[in-house]
This record gives C-alpha cells, structure tokens and sequence, in this order.
C-alpha cells in the first residue's frame, strides 16, 4: 500500500552460497539478494518522524495557503508473525510539536492517537490496519498517519533476488510502485541497502462526523519519491525519507436546519517526511 502514504520498517537480506568455479574458469556472478521483511517476535522500535507540508487549498472560489510542520513519536511492536512470514504490528503515536503558519489545520491535531494494528506480508504489503485491542476504531485521519508510518506500506520488496542497480516494479490496481537497490553499504559495522522508489496510488475516502453533522466524500491522486536504508541483519529501516504530492478534490455536505448545505474543497499540497529510527527494544540507535 503506498497511500499517504504512505506510511514502512523491516528486511532481511540473504545471499545464496556460490559454488566454487572450477579452476581455470571465470567467476561466477553474485547470485543478488534476496529482500523481505522479518522481523523477531516481541521487538519493539521507536521512531521519529518529522512532516513539513506546503500547498493551497480552494473553496468557494478562494485560495488559500497551507503551510505546517509536525514532529511525532511513534512506535511498532511486533505481537505476532504467521508461519507465512506475516507481520502484525501494534502502532501507538504520539505528537511532539506542530507548527501551523496559515491555520489550516481545522481542530488541530490530537497529541496522542490511538493504537492500531497493522498486518503486513513478507513483501511489504499492507494488508490491512484496525483498532488495537481495547483501542477505539480509528478514524480515516489515523489510518492515514500510520500508513505513512509503517515503512514496509510504503516500499513493496521484490519477489525474486536482485543485485545493486536492479529495478523491480509492482502494480495492484491502479497502484505502481518503481524501485530499484541502490546500493549496499557498510555503516557502523551493519551493513545498509538504500532503495529509491517512486510510484503513484489513487485517493478515495468517505468520512462521517456526525457531532458535526458533516459528510465528505475526498477523491485524488498522490505521487510519492522516497529512499529507505535498511538494516540488513537486524531487518529494520533505519532511514525513510521522501516527499508525497497529493492532489484531491473533497465534496462535502453540512446537515443543516434548512437541509444539507454541500460545498467543494481542491486540495494540492506537497509533504516532506523524514522518518528515522531511534531506538531497538530500548536501546539507542546512531542517527544516519
């Protein structure tokens, strides 16, 4: 799922042995990695996210700027794994600061949200994201925000191994999704592979707020350009870094005593993230 996306954190890298070249005859070629996400159970990796958003909005024939920035907390325990190699996360976030130069962010932002859990396939997949136990359902504004989160949402891994400098592409509906390993580096004695990816995903979201009476019915496109360095023995992104471009359009309806009053609402706004890990099971991690 790319998504707001999308929005991520998990691989193991292994090679496959090479057989020994008979002698006088040319070196075999490295046989490529293979990735997939797996992570032990019972982990849990805190991370911090930073967004900065910029872009306009347009209702009832006005423009008007956007322009904030957030920082949240977030993190991902590991509460269960499949015999196919599914994931389940439980995902609690918590917000550090927020900073909303045109006002745009109608009731703000809550400083905490509540937990879900999140269930993802050895490839990255986001199969889907629900309440956690004892958690309320969330909302389409929370299910947003940890699909952003979740690293491995945002990046879908190959199905087949690959060498540095090999691209793979997946598609699911009108999902596309092209990356390509990068390279494969040492740092702080872990070794890293950076992929760069970039692909696109189609936006529909019907929200109801009935304290508000208020209905929205949002359609759209995003774009998204990220990189991820991914720790290939300990199978965690430590680094994930891109921008998202959403274009959408929401068609709202307000309930009022006179009957329901809809207006439109245009939305084109570019999000900066940076999502870096900060600590495994309480130990602290060295920023990169």
């Amino acid at each position: 799922m790319l998504c707001l996306l999308p929005i991520l954190s998990l691989l193991a890298a292994i090679c496959c042995p090479v057989a020994a070249a008979p002698a006088n005859a040319a070196a075999l070629p490295p046989p490529g990695v293979e990735l997939t996400y797996d992570r032990p159970l019972g982990q849990v990796a805190q991370y911090r996210m930073s967004l900065d958003a910029r872009g306009e909005q347009k209702s009832l024939g006005e423009r008007l700027p956007v322009r904030w920035k957030a920082q949240f907390e977030f993190v991902e325990e590991v509460v269960a794994k499949g015999t196919d190699g599914t994931l389940w996360l439980r995902v609690r976030a918590r917000l550090l600061d927020v900073t909303d130069s045109a006002g745009t962010l109608a009731g703000g932002m809550p400083p905490r949200w509540p937990a879900v859990q999140v269930r993802l396939n050895p490839r990255g997949e986001l199969i889907d994201v629900s309440a956690a136990i004892g958690e309320p359902d969330p909302g389409p504004r929370e299910r947003g925000l940890m699909a952003l989160m979740v690293q491995p949402g945002a990046i879908v891994l190959p199905a087949r191994r690959v060498q540095v400098g090999e691209e793979w592409t997946y598609e699911c509906g009108r999902i596309r999704q092209t990356s390509r390993l990068l390279s494969i580096t040492t740092s702080g004695g872990d070794e890293v592979a950076r992929i760069v990816s970039s692909g696109s995903s189609p936006l529909a979201l019907d929200e109801s707020s009935p304290a508000l009476g208020l209905t929205t019915h949002l359609t759209g496109r995003v774009q998204q350009e990220s990189q991820i360095d991914l720790l290939l023995a300990g199978g965690l992104v430590a680094r994930h870094a891109g921008e998202m471009h959403l274009e959408a359009k929401s068609e709202a309806a307000l309930d009022l005593p006179d009957g329901p009053a809809p207006f439109e609402m245009e939305t084109d706004l570019r999000v900066a993230f940076d999502v870096q890990l900060a600590t495994i099971d309480g130990q602290p991690v060295e920023p990169r």
